[in-house]
């Protein structure tokens, strides 16, 4: 009994120490909107959530709603890691971005619906306004380099810190 007691006190105490450590991080889960088109003429609706690694890195999965033409509706699915510049004293953190897409093309062709898949990585970066509340601006330029397709998105969108 003496030696699990003298086991556990040590696990407890990292324990302690990693959920006080977590906790005192500044930074929040944030989700929002977002719009913009597609230099192609395509634009495009969706949704973007960030998940924090530490203060400057997150994960960023997104989903797009892309109004192509010729009948053609593209539904992609984002996984970024988005790494953010800190600027001491600024309201504004440029950020680049990296990762990948996956994009399911709904091609309308009269009554039947053709689909097909396809792999991007994407690339880009931008620049968040921070408003010093739980709501911040971005907006920025994302490159999906595509198999058969590549082109450039500028969009910007809200994202709100739960």
């Amino acid at each position: 009994m003496r030696r699990t007691i003298l086991f556990l006190l040590p696990v407890l105490g990292v324990l302690f120490l990693a959920t006080s450590s977590l906790s005192a991080q500044e930074t929040l889960f944030g989700i929002g909107p977002k719009a913009g088109f597609y230099l192609k003429g395509n634009p495009m609706i969706g949704a973007v959530a960030e998940i924090p690694l530490s203060r400057s890195i997150y994960i960023e999965p997104g989903v797009e709603v892309v109004f192509a033409k010729n009948s053609t509706t593209r539904l992609t699915i984002d996984g970024n890691l988005r790494y953010a510049f800190r600027v001491r004293g600024e309201s504004y953190a440029p950020f680049a971005l990296a990762g990948l897409g996956l994009n399911t093309d709904f091609v309308s062709l009269g009554d039947e619906t053709d689909t097909r898949s396809s792999l991007s990585v994407n690339l880009g970066g931008g620049l968040f306004l921070n408003t010093r509340s739980d709501m911040q601006y971005w907006g920025g330029l994302k490159v999906a380099i595509g198999e058969d397709d590549s082109d450039v998105a500028l969009q910007g969108g809200i994202v709100w810190y739960l």
